[in-house]
């Protein structure tokens, strides 16, 4: 479990602990800012797709509501 090995980190460093692998939506973000000090994303689940009709102002919309996502999760996990 990515946690236990986040606890065992923390015992023996005094440094910030960041989680990165696997996240890669606001339900992922949320559950590993519960026990890391920071999360890592390093893509979103934002579809941009040109052959299906997807123009640069869509794409900029979903990835902007994908944003907004994790920003809500990221406050409901600091409570």
């Amino acid at each position: 479990m990515p946690h236990q090995l986040v606890k065992r980190v923390k015992k023996i460093s005094k440094l910030p602990v960041a989680v990165g692998f696997g996240i890669s939506s606001a339900e992922d973000f949320s559950r590993g800012r519960r026990y890391a000090d920071a999360v890592v994303i390093r893509q979103c689940d934002c579809a941009v797709d040109e052959e299906n009709g997807t123009t640069p102002e869509k794409a900029a919309e979903a990835v902007s509501q994908w944003i907004r996502s994790v920003t809500k999760a990221s406050a409901k996990a600091r409570v």
